[in-house]
């Protein structure tokens, strides 16, 4: 069993209580938002330093996806320490700090390549596209966005599969011959939905 999900405290209080024996990953996709994070604070300047940053945090990247955390951590401490001086860099010190700190403490949940070669997934965005995770409460993060109608589908499928009804629910189908649209159903947006009623 493996356990994915991002830095909340509240979900790996849960995973320990109801999940302890699982694999742990904090998904990898933050993470990368945390190495871009770092790079504006290392690489911070103008708009000449842009390739800078683009070929720093892809190096990290990798690094990370290839389960060195440590090495991550290591450079972005390396960077904390180093005497720049000047405006905002307070600043600078503290956010190379925290994601440091961040990468140190969830240092377990990092073990990205680990994963890989055991074929398992190590983002929650392929969770997300397969089951409805709490998305479906209208969250504003542009790739967890659901319509009521297929949030609907996909909670009545969620339901069958739950109850042990995915046998009964194919033979329904072939039973009914059921076709699938050659274009998907355009989704109505919340907006939408909200308009009509009113």
């Amino acid at each position: 069993m493996l356990f994915i999900a991002d830095g909340a405290e509240v979900l790996w209080s849960l995973q320990q209580e109801f999940f302890p024996d699982a694999d742990v990953c904090l998904g990898l996709v933050p993470r990368r938002r945390e190495a871009r994070k770092a790079g504006k604070a290392i690489c911070r300047g103008t708009r000449r330093e842009r390739q800078h940053l683009e070929a720093w945090v892809a190096e990290q990247k990798r690094s990370l996806r290839h389960g060195k955390h440590a090495e991550v951590a290591a450079v972005i401490e390396r960077a904390r320490s180093d005497p720049v001086t000047g405006p905002g860099n307070k600043y600078r010190r503290e956010v190379l700090a925290e994601v440091a700190a961040h990468l140190r403490k969830n240092a377990a949940r990092l073990e990205y390549s680990r994963l890989r070669r055991q074929d398992l997934d190590i983002s929650s965005g392929i969770i997300e596209g397969r089951y409805v995770t709490s998305s479906v409460s209208g969250s504003t993060a542009p790739a967890c966005r659901w319509s009521r109608d297929r949030a609907e589908a996909v909670l009545q499928l969620r339901c069958v599969l739950i109850n042990g009804l995915w046998g009964d629910f194919e033979q329904f189908l072939g039973a009914r011959r059921v076709r699938l649209a050659a274009q998907p159903v355009p989704t109505r947006t919340h907006d939408a939905v909200l308009k009509k009623a009113a």
